[in-house]
């Protein structure tokens, strides 16, 4: 009897599952708290160790853990982490910390794709086009410029799940997918490697780079009976969390895939051949707003990848509650209430999108195509300055800035008939689902929300093996 553990670390939360045979028997989901405080606003960065503590507590949660037999981690891409590996190694590890402390001599904080510090000016001066702050190699190249030692500290590094994978198997170097590699930026799709040569001109020693390898494979077997499941057990290499909500959707291709949580996908699958893909990347050439992502052996993504998301709203929340405190209002209710109140109002009340709406451009975290974005609000009047109108002008917003990354010319190419959405911004928010229906003239369905990301990296690891 076969049980596989799916294991999506997010950028706020972290989710695992186990699959038995073809049936979901367990699941459990929990916040990890890890952001940490750092010396600049423009660095957005979270403590690995608080990450593996919540990762056994939810682990731990799973009955039948100890059954396991095959592991498949996904998570949040782009980010970086570097450690270095102790020489001697305790043999009492039964958990990730336990692994975590025994085994890596040191690490940095895990900069997220959040990140903000490649400043415009630097990123221009690389060789790599279309490399943004948060991308992993952007990282490490800013960490080169302000440390130039940093090298002789660290002799490893990858993704947060990367490092996961690397802790279960202890394998000599970190191994990495097509997914993961790609988000770094210099990753050549068509040859599917790192663009050395690039690298090379902006000094840079590849040599710490780990190896990348297809999606689906197997990197080895855990070197430890950690939540006491058996040294047989087998961990495949980490994937991309957006193309595991992609494969959990169990999408028809003639539907676009709109995640939006933190941030915001929506994605197209198109055939993945030479030709095909130099003619993606003909697309891509005159619109910068679309990044090109590998799925499988199979199909590439066509994406508009937006930094603004469910956390445009979150923000909208935040700053409504800290107007409260400022005045000294009574009886504030709490992010969760306000949020669920809002959501309610926006939803109760008949608003009709017409050219006296509020108009809200929410672009409040810039783009990876245009960081220097900020956001607008515009075409305000007596009558449209309400709560639930504001609002409903942030659902639209949110709506038509994908349709600038995406338009529906693009959908329509690929024969594009039904969105399928998923995520917690487009699960709550009945208004953004209409707009998102209203602006890119399809239907919509929505995605069964135990059909997440953590389900689809056993899905798709499977699929591949």
């Amino acid at each position: 009897m076969s049980f596989s553990v799916g294991i999506d670390i997010g950028t706020t939360s972290i989710k695992v599952c186990i699959l038995k045979n073809c049936d979901v028997v367990e699941s459990f989901s929990a916040s990890h708290n890890a952001t940490v405080s750092t010396s600049s606003r423009l660095f957005h960065e979270q403590s690995p160790e608080l990450i593996l503590q919540m990762l056994d507590h939810c682990l731990n949660q799973l009955k039948h853990i100890k059954e396991v037999d095959k592991i498949c981690i996904t998570g949040q891409m782009h980010g970086l982490l570097l450690w270095e590996q102790k020489h001697s190694q305790k043999t009492s590890n039964n958990s990730l910390i336990s692994l975590y402390k025994n085994t890596v001599f040191s690490n940095t904080n895990l900069i997220t794709w959040q990140d903000q510090r490649c400043e415009e000016a630097f990123l221009k001066s690389l060789s790599c086009p279309n490399i943004s702050s948060g991308f992993g190699l952007a990282s490490m190249l800013w960490l080169q410029r302000e440390t130039p030692n940093i090298f002789s500290s660290y002799h490893m590094c990858g993704t947060i799940m990367d490092f996961v994978v690397w802790l279960l198997t202890l394998k000599e170097k970190p191994i990495m997918s097509v997914h993961n590699a790609n988000s770094w930026g210099y990753f050549d799709l068509i040859k599917n490697c790192w663009m050395k040569n690039e690298l090379q001109q902006d000094l840079f020693d590849c040599s710490i780079l780990p190896d990348v390898v297809p999606a689906g494979t197997i990197v080895g077997n855990i070197c430890y009976p950690v939540y006491g499941m058996s040294c047989s057990t087998i961990v495949y290499v980490a994937l991309g969390d957006h193309q595991c909500s992609i494969r959990a959707c169990s999408a028809q291709l003639s539907e676009a895939v709109l995640n939006m949580g933190t941030s915001c996908q929506l994605s197209i699958r198109v055939p993945y051949n030479q030709d095909s893909t130099r003619s993606v990347l003909d697309i891509k050439s005159n619109s910068p707003t679309i990044a090109i992502t590998p799925y499988d052996k199979n199909f590439v993504l066509l994406t508009a990848a937006s930094l603004n998301g469910g956390n445009v709203f979150d923000q909208f929340v935040s700053t409504f509650l800290s107007w409260c405190q400022i005045i000294g209002c009574s009886n504030i209710p709490s992010n969760e209430e306000l949020m669920d109140k809002l959501l309610s109002m926006s939803s109760i009340e008949d608003i009709q999108f017409t050219e006296d709406s509020l108009i809200i451009t929410p672009t409040i975290y810039g783009e990876r195509h245009d960081p220097s974005a900020r956001a607008s609000i515009s075409n305000i009047s007596l009558s449209n300055l309400t709560l639930s109108g504001i609002t409903q002008a942030l659902f639209e917003g949110l709506s038509k800035n994908l349709l600038a990354m995406l338009p529906i010319n693009c959908l329509k190419k690929y024969g594009i008939t039904q969105i399928a959405g998923t995520g917690r911004c487009f699960v709550q928010c009945s208004r953004l689902r209409e707009a998102i229906s209203k602006d890119f003239e399809v239907p919509w369905r929505l995605v069964d929300k135990s059909r997440d990301a953590s389900l689809g990296s056993i899905l798709f690891s499977l699929d591949m093996d």
